[in-house]
């Protein structure tokens, strides 16, 4: 880890480091509607292209759903698909929120995310009820994968972030719960930290060592 001295900008994860996640959630209640074993349809190189499609601004909404139930062969009316595809985003903690607000008064701060419209949709909305927050008003800039047709862990996602925002680096700080992403973060020269070994909180800390 750099010294917090050494860094400038801080780039942030959303699912598993700001909102805690469950896909499992998801998965269980789509294994009801279908008749075979839906995770090992579900990890189908075909399933996971609608995915990654989905992700990165491939399909809208209605074409993301209209090809997933053809893939598993089950149709489901479109708000009780969206709401159990919304299962998997559970709570976002205060402190949390809190945490960003500090550091944006030292550092610059991004979001950098895999993410659908679907469930960007929802979380603002579950945002600005709960806590009374636009939530991109968080960041400097928030970075989706469906706006920007990249997704983690492609080294172009991370190289179009510094390039766009003029950023070095070795000034640069990432924070994703995905070894992957974390990785390929590294690959262009960026310091990160992975959520699963401290906590998000330490960032607040003098030393992040």
């Amino acid at each position: 880890m750099p010294a917090r001295s050494e860094i400038k900008n801080i780039i942030f994860d959303l699912g598993g480091v700001i909102i805690n996640i469950d896909p499992g959630l998801t998965l269980e209640q789509f294994q009801k509607v279908y008749p075979g074993n839906f995770l090992d349809r579900f990890r189908q190189p075909d399933v996971q292209e609608i995915l990654h499609g989905f992700e990165t601004g491939k399909y809208d909404e209605a074409n993301f759903i209209k090809e997933l139930q053809k893939a598993f062969d089950f149709e489901l009316e479109k708000e009780e698909f969206i709401r159990i595809w919304n299962l998997t985003l559970l709570d976002t903690p205060p402190e949390r929120i809190s945490l960003i607000q500090q550091l944006s008064n030292e550092f610059r701060v991004f979001l950098l995310s895999n993410t659908n419209p679907t469930h960007m949709e929802a979380y603002f909305a579950q945002m600005a009820e709960d806590q009374e927050l636009w939530f991109p008003d968080l960041f400097e800039k928030a970075y989706l994968s469906y706006n920007m047709g990249l997704r983690k862990p492609d080294p172009e996602i991370f190289k179009t972030v510094l390039k766009e925002q003029v950023l070095l680096p070795e000034e640069t700080l990432f924070l994703d719960d995905t070894l992957e992403h974390i990785e390929s973060a590294k690959s262009v020269g960026i310091h990160t930290w992975q959520v699963t070994d401290k906590p998000i909180t330490s960032l607040l800390n003098d030393t992040w060592r």
